[in-house]
């Protein structure tokens, strides 16, 4: 029989760390009307924030893993093409005005 001892007291920590971090931006989230999305270039939707789920479209869980022109409006999905491709080509986040 063998015995290690290792100590977890970092990864305690780091944990913590990240969890604290995960509670902040779900308050962030919650207390913003905006509605957040993070996206690949080509549109796919990998993260969805709403303060209020009813601004969207389609319930939350099916909306990851698809992509935002499959369900939005075409003139929606047009603003939103154009956003992502001024963020690729100027290298920075883009907001619309």
């Amino acid at each position: 029989m063998h015995c290690i001892d290792v100590d977890l007291g970092d990864v305690k920590k780091a944990q913590s760390h990240a969890m604290s971090k995960e509670e902040l931006l779900t308050g962030v989230f919650e207390s913003i009307p905006d509605l957040f999305f993070l996206v690949t270039e080509d549109g796919t939707i990998l993260e969805c924030h709403a303060g209020d789920s009813r601004k969207l479209y389609v319930q939350y869980e099916n909306l990851l893993g698809e992509n935002m022109a499959d369900f939005l409006p075409e003139e929606v999905a047009a603003k939103f093409r154009s956003y992502i491709e001024k963020a690729i080509r100027e290298g920075r986040r883009q907001s619309p005005r």
